[in-house]
């Protein structure tokens, strides 16, 4: 069982969908 990979997977999704929401936020402020 590759538990490793499976964390670093999570880990990645995890900041792209952080950054996803944190340009959003920058995106409507600057509306």
């Amino acid at each position: 069982m590759p538990i490793k990979s499976d964390l670093s997977n999570v880990a990645v999704i995890i900041i792209h969908e952080f950054f996803f929401v944190l340009d959003g936020k920058l995106t409507n402020k600057e509306l």
